[in-house]
């Protein structure tokens, strides 16, 4: 990927984010936000990945940097203008900026995923508790 194309996929990917965290949009939001999401609708009209099956029945996508921007973009306003964006979350570890969208029914994730963020919280008390209880 050549230093174009790594700074467009940043810029989508840093306008995701501040879209996802500002919606859903009020009249009083700033221009960044604003900017954000004429970047990620900008990106939205971009070709979608060409998708072929294989002989195997693999499934091969082709395209370059527009296909796979235009794919992130779409998957990305989808989500924004669905009654199910109420259940996106970022994660409570204040080291992760991840987002999530919590789909159980009780709706009271607090992680990105047990393995990563949640297993290391866990962790963490379990730690805090033997120390406590040590002295």
């Amino acid at each position: 990927m050549d230093s174009r194309a790594l700074s467009r996929t940043c810029r989508l990917r840093e306008a995701v984010y501040t879209l996802v965290r500002a919606w859903p949009l009020t009249p009083a939001a700033d221009n960044e936000v604003r900017e954000a999401l004429a970047e990620v609708n900008e990106a939205a009209r971009l070709p979608l990945p060409r998708h072929q099956l294989d002989e195997d029945g693999r499934l091969i996508r082709t395209g370059g940097v527009d296909e796979v921007l235009g794919a992130v973009a779409r998957d990305a306003v989808g989500p924004l203008g669905d009654a199910d964006f109420a259940r996106v979350r970022e994660c409570l570890n204040e080291d992760c900026t991840r987002l999530f969208v919590d789909l159980p029914r009780s709706a009271n994730r607090r992680w990105c995923g047990m393995a990563e963020c949640g297993n290391r919280h866990k962790v963490a008390n379990y730690r805090k508790r033997r120390q406590q209880t040590a002295h």
